[in-house]
């Protein structure tokens, strides 16, 4: 019965994605044009489903349970036709409203009145499919017991509008204050500095460049305040409050500091080694190879920190050792992560996006995946045909959702190939292809498939077959491999895919094996056409 309803929860939400790919595609640049109030009111209602939706997920279990009781104790069954007749009607009236819109009065008043009957429209669209999950007597019950999350998510949702708006205020007097203090800094390493204050530019022996906002540290400051609050949110049980909102301003502040620190060795990089370097990789990576030492000294500390511990930590927390303590991530996620990690910090030191030692990548996976060869063993057991089907179809699905690559990829990639050899570069396309077919399936499978997914099973994810698949948990990590990749919408279907080919015969292999058939025919692909913006 949850089966049932979460199953067609999946296919009401793939209907209101396709309906938004419709909008989009038809009217994208229409709906860029909404001023004024109108749009700020589109805004809300987006930043509050997304709060909603994080927050329903983080409390993924208790949903899960609330769910499941309604499900079972339900004394009649929902109906399909007047919700989904409904929905198709304000469909219909939604892209009329549009329609006119684009070729109807353009009277303030009018256009404001359409522009608010749109929004309603497209709400109602979307609540009016909810009695088709359940019976309107259990989904009231249900909304009701779930009032925490659903208040916090739309409390959260709001939090984010008001906090960009807010930011629109405060980056220039905060842009204004980084680069007095970038100037001062590197005036203590003895490096010639040159300020234009009014054009917010600063100049090192020869190299320039101006505080915007992405510079400013107002952006890194507003996710390092998301990530803190989320990571509270599951650790909530190790942890004291209030005394543990006080990662907040350390968080805040220490990753400020990265920011200014990142300015000021880039503006010394640019002067001093390399200006194609600084404002290639290291423009590009250094905030998030920061981003990654601050987050991680944070959790780090705040985990530790007994002040911080909320008194029966150590007793929620299994010793090692334990029966029922969590399995060690370990050997599913540190090829993944150790990959990352070499791409980021050679990243730092390359001029564009073409990586001529992305050798050591492949190396780094096989070394850890060999490090660990007995822990995973139990993935590389039973692949069949419906691995090459799977990965087959996702190419497909890549290509439908992803049919424009990368520009600047493929020239850097098409520049790069150019500088070596004839030998060098066919061994780099090699590599390339060897890694996105062998290593790259390896290692992000093991990650979002053999550990993710089944982590919200149970702690003990080392015990949960490959069969067992939590709707949740397929959510989680399609999305967290979309998130990854440059098109995520893309990225999570095809991730939701090899989902579903694990648990089709409880085979991780099966997942990927169909991965590394996506990537072969994907490889194939790029070598024929040259879109390089693919890799």
């Amino acid at each position: 019965m949850l089966r049932s309803l979460l199953l067609r929860a999946a296919l009401f939400t793939a209907l209101i994605f396709g309906e938004y790919f419709v909008v989009k595609l038809r009217y994208d640049g229409l709906l860029h044009q909404y001023q004024g109030p109108w749009q700020h009111l589109t805004s809300v209602v987006t930043f509050a489903a997304l709060g909603l939706t994080g927050f329903v997920l983080l409390s993924g279990r208790r949903v899960l349970a609330i769910l499941r009781t309604a499900v079972e104790t339900s004394p009649t069954q929902p109906r399909l036709a007047r919700p989904l007749a409904l929905h198709f009607a304000s469909i219909l009236g939604f892209f009329g409203v549009i329609h006119w819109i684009a070729v109807g009065p353009q009277h303030p008043l009018a256009y404001a009145g359409l522009v608010l009957s749109m929004i309603v429209l497209g709400l109602f669209a979307v609540l009016v499919l909810l009695p088709a999950l359940l019976p309107i007597p259990v989904l009231r019950r249900v909304v009701s017991e779930m009032r925490g999350p659903i208040l916090a998510g739309f409390g959260a949702g709001f939090a984010a509008f008001l906090s960009g708006w807010v930011s629109s205020f405060l980056w220039e007097p905060l842009a204004e204050t980084t680069l007095d203090l970038t100037a001062r800094s590197l005036t203590l390493v003895g490096a010639d500095v040159q300020v234009d204050a009014a054009e917010r530019a600063v100049w090192v022996e020869g190299f320039a460049i101006t505080i915007a906002r992405e510079c400013s540290g107002l952006e890194g400051m507003g996710l390092m305040a998301v990530f803190v609050a989320v990571y509270l949110w599951v650790a909530r049980a190790r942890h004291r409050f209030p005394r543990s909102f006080l990662l907040f301003p350390v968080g805040l502040v220490a990753i400020y500091l990265a920011n200014l620190a990142r300015v000021v060795s880039l503006l010394l990089v640019g002067a001093r080694v390399s200006p194609e370097v600084a404002m290639g990789g290291f423009h590009s990576k250094a905030g998030w190879v920061f981003f990654c030492l601050v987050s991680g000294a944070l959790i780090g500390g705040g985990s530790r920190w007994g002040w911080l511990r909320a008194a029966d930590a150590a007793t929620t927390d299994d010793p090692a050792g334990s029966s029922h303590a969590p399995s060690d991530p370990a050997p599913m996620l540190l090829p993944l992560l150790g990959a990352l990690a070499l791409s980021m910090i050679v990243g730092l030191f390359l001029p564009t996006s073409f990586d001529p030692l992305y050798g050591l990548r492949t190396i780094t996976v096989l070394a850890v995946v060999f490090w660990y060869r007995r822990d995973l063993v139990a993935a590389f057991r039973g692949p069949s045909l419906g691995g090459p089907v799977a990965g087959t179809i996702a190419f497909a699905i890549w290509i439908w959702l992803a049919p424009v690559p990368e520009t600047a990829t493929s020239v850097a990639i098409e520049e790069g190939l150019a500088t070596l050899p004839n030998w060098g570069a066919a061994g780099w396309l090699a590599l390339r292809v060897f890694g996105a077919v062998v290593t790259v399936p390896i290692a992000e499978e093991l990650a979002f498939r053999g550990y993710l997914l089944r982590r919200f099973v149970d702690a003990r994810y080392t015990e949960v077959p490959f069969s067992r698949v939590s709707w949740l948990g397929l959510a989680v990590s399609s999305v967290g491999f979309g998130a990854l990749h440059n098109d995520y919408i893309a990225g999570t279907a095809v991730g939701a895919l090899y989902g579903l080919a694990m648990w089709r015969r409880g085979s991780l292999f099966d997942a990927i094996v169909a991965h590394g058939t996506t990537n072969a025919l994907l490889s194939g692909y790029v070598l024929w056409t040259r879109s390089f913006g693919y890799w």
